[in-house]
C-alpha cells in the first residue's frame, strides 16, 4: 500500500496538489495512518487488548511517554525556535525597506548621512524616464506596481512644544497619495493615518515620537544636519505611525513630509535623491521579481546617462549588470535589489541557528532511540507469562507481533501530542533566554553610550 502511494504521488498527483517537499512530507504521514487506522479497524480485538494494556499501568504508560516525547520536544522545540528566529530576523529586512522593493539612488562618498553616506541628488527626469522606461519593458512591466520618488536627509529635530531636540533623525519626502504603493501609515491602534497631509504637515514615527516625548498637534522644527547654516521648516504634528512597513523605512527616528516641502528645505528643486520601486507580491512575496525588474530599470539608466553597463564589480560609470553588485561609489544613479539581499542575509543566519539547535537536538534523539529500545525491552521481559498464557489460548504470533504494534503506536502518538508541547514550551525558554541575553547587551550599549556622551 505504502508504495501503491508513492507511485501514485509521483505518478500525477504531486501535478495536481503541488509537489512541494512539505506536501510530500504530509501525504506520506497521512498515508501511515491511514494504513495503521485501517490495520486496526481490521483486528478490532487485537486493538482493544492493546488499548487496555496501554490504559491498565499507569505508571509505566506515564514513564514511558516521558521517555519517547524527548526527540519530538527537542525537534519541536527546534523548529519553533529557527521559525521563530527567521521570522524575527527577516522582519528588520521586510520593515526597513517596506514596499521598496528596489532601490535607485547613487551615494555620495564625501558627505555623511543616512545608511553611511548621503545620497547625490537628481533630476525629476530620471524619476520620470525610468518610470516610462519600466511601463514599456515587456519583461518587467507586469511585475511593477509603481516607480516613486523620494528625498532621504539626515536632519536634526527639535521638539519645540516639549523642548526636546534628537539628533541623526531621517527626512523623508514623498508624494502626499504615495500610500497606494508604499503602504499606509497605521497608528498604535491599527488605525489608517491618512498620508494626504499637507506642506505644513509632517508624520513621526513612534520611535522618533518617543525620543521626542511628542504628541499629536506638536510644533516640530527641522534643522538640517547635512549644510552649516541655520536653514529650517516647522511642521504639525498630525500623526504618530507605527513601526511596521512603511513608518520602519531607516529603522531609527523617521520624520515624513511631502516631497515638495523635502526639496525646499534641501534646496532641491524638481530633484530627487532616492527612488523606490514597487513590485506586486505584498510586502514578502515581491522580492521573487526583484532581479528581473532591477535589471530593465539599471538597463533604462544606462541608456539615459549613455554609459556601458559593467559585468565586474570594480567601479565604473555604469550601473551593474546585476543589481546585486554594490558600486563604490556609483557614477549614476542604479538600482539595487537590497531588500531581497537583505531579506536572504536575515534567513541564512536563522537558518544556521536553526541547524545549530537540530544538531543539539540529534544527539537527544540518539538517547532516546536507546531508551526506546530499552523500554520496550522491558516491557517484553515483564510480560513473558502474559504472552505465553496468550499463546497458549489460541493467539497466534502475527496477533501478538499486532498487540505490540499497536501498543506501541498508542505510546508514540501520546508521546508526539505531549512532546509537541513540551518542545513549545522549550522553545519559549530559549527565545525568552536569547531575548535576555540581547536586552542585556542592548542596556549595556546605551549605557556606555550615555557615559561617553556625558564626558566619563
Amino acid at each position: 500500500m505504502v508504495l501503491a502511494a508513492v507511485l501514485l504521488w509521483f505518478g500525477g498527483l504531486s501535478s495536481i496538489v503541488g509537489g512541494s517537499t512539505i506536501g510530500f512530507e504530509v501525504y506520506i504521514i497521512v498515508v501511515l495512518l491511514l494504513i495503521s487506522l485501517g490495520t486496526m479497524l481490521r483486528d478490532r480485538l487485537t486493538f482493544r487488548m492493546a488499548l487496555r494494556n496501554f490504559t491498565r499501568r499507569k505508571t509505566n504508560m506515564a514513564l514511558v511517554i516521558a521517555g519517547l516525547m524527548i526527540g519530538t520536544a527537542m525537534i519541536s522545540g527546534s523548529l519553533v525556535t529557527g521559525d521563530t528566529l527567521t521570522e524575527l530576523f527577516t522582519r528588520g529586512a521586510y520593515f526597513g525597506y517596506g514596499h521598496a522593493d528596489e532601490v535607485v539612488y547613487a551615494r555620495n562618498s564625501t558627505t555623511i548621512g543616512f545608511q553611511g553616506s548621503a545620497y547625490q541628488y537628481f533630476g525629476y527626469n530620471v524619476y520620470q524616464s525610468l518610470s516610462t522606461g519600466l511601463s514599456n519593458n515587456p519583461s518587467a512591466a507586469p511585475d511593477v506596481v509603481g516607480v516613486t520618488p523620494e528625498i532621504i536627509e539626515t536632519v536634526s529635530l527639535y521638539d519645540t512644544n516639549k523642548g526636546i531636540v534628537q539628533a541623526g533623525s531621517a527626512l523623508i519626502g514623498t508624494f502626499s497619495n504615495a500610500s497606494r504603493v508604499l503602504g499606509d501609515f497605521h497608528s498604535a491602534s491599527g488605525s489608517v493615518i491618512p498620508s494626504t497631509f499637507r506642506d505644513t504637515e509632517a508624520v513621526l514615527n513612534d520611535k522618533a515620537a518617543r525620543d521626542l516625548n511628542a504628541t499629536i498637534g506638536d510644533t516640530l522644527t527641522v534643522y538640517s544636519a547635512q549644510r552649516l547654516t541655520t536653514q529650517h521648516l516647522n511642521f504639525t504634528v498630525v500623526g504618530i505611525a507605527a513601526s511596521d512597513e512603511r513608518g520602519s523605512f531607516t529603522q531609527g527616528d523617521d520624520v515624513f513630509v511631502t516631497l515638495g516641502m523635502a526639496q525646499q528645505f534641501t534646496g532641491h528643486l524638481n530633484s530627487a535623491n532616492y527612488i523606490a520601486i514597487t513590485n506586486i507580491g505584498g510586502l514578502r512575496g515581491s522580492i521573487q521579481y526583484s532581479q528581473t525588474v532591477a535589471q530593465a530599470a539599471n538597463q533604462t539608466l544606462n541608456n539615459l546617462y549613455s554609459t556601458t553597463p559593467s559585468t565586474t564589480t570594480s567601479t565604473s560609470t555604469g550601473c551593474k549588470t546585476d543589481p546585486s553588485m554594490a558600486v563604490t561609489p556609483p557614477a549614476i544613479p542604479c538600482a539595487f535589489t537590497e531588500k531581497k539581499i537583505s531579506v536572504d542575509s536575515a534567513t541564512s543566519g536563522a537558518k544556521q541557528l536553526s541547524m545549530f539547535f537540530l544538531i543539539l537536538s540529534s544527539f537527544a534523539i540518539l538517547a532516546g532511540i536507546v531508551l526506546i529500545l530499552n523500554i520496550f525491552i522491558m516491557l517484553a521481559e515483564e510480560r513473558k507469562s502474559e504472552m505465553g498464557m496468550a499463546r497458549a489460548v489460541g493467539m497466534r504470533r502475527g496477533q501478538l507481533t499486532k498487540l505490540f504494534l499497536f501498543e506501541g503506536s498508542l505510546y508514540s502518538a501520546g508521546a508526539s501530542i505531549v512532546g509537541v508541547l513540551v518542545g513549545i514550551g522549550v522553545a519559549y525558554g530559549i527565545l525568552y533566554a536569547i531575548g535576555n541575553i540581547f536586552s542585556s547587551f542592548i542596556t549595556g550599549l546605551n549605557e556606555s553610550l550615555v557615559l561617553q556622551s556625558s564626558g566619563c
